[in-house]
């Protein structure tokens, strides 16, 4: 339901209009976000048993189910887009560890003073 309180005029009802379609989207990927997190916290759960059986498998996740056993992540994708909804699954690669679905970033910025004045320096 859109609320458009306080909107006057084209201009400010076209503003309405977009603020309430960006609420639409954003909730929309709040969902997709708790889903994605639905179907990579079954993955971890069930992480060790799949290895046994699974290991090197690309794997496709949909509503905290595993739903496909897939040879490249390539032929995943366009299999689970003709099933489901874009961004409403998960493809991962069965492999040991968090490596799969924790990036690190490592950054080469010093700081040379902690004074607020002071700029930050990143080395070429």
């Amino acid at each position: 339901m859109s609320h458009n309180v306080g909107c006057q005029g084209p201009i400010a009802l076209t503003s309405c209009y977009a603020t309430n379609t960006l609420i639409k989207e954003k909730r929309k990927l709040e969902g997709n976000s708790m889903t994605g997190s639905l179907n990579l916290d079954a993955y971890k759960a069930q992480q060790d048993a799949l290895l046994a059986k699974y290991n090197g498998k690309i794997l496709a996740w949909h509503d905290g189910k595993l739903v496909g056993i897939f040879d490249s992540k390539t032929e995943a994708m366009q299999e689970m887009k003709k099933r489901f909804e874009p961004g409403s699954f998960l493809i991962i690669k069965c492999a040991p560890g968090d490596a799969e679905y924790t990036r690190r970033f490592r950054s080469r910025v010093h700081v040379l003073s902690t004074s607020s004045h002071d700029e930050v320096v990143c080395p070429q």
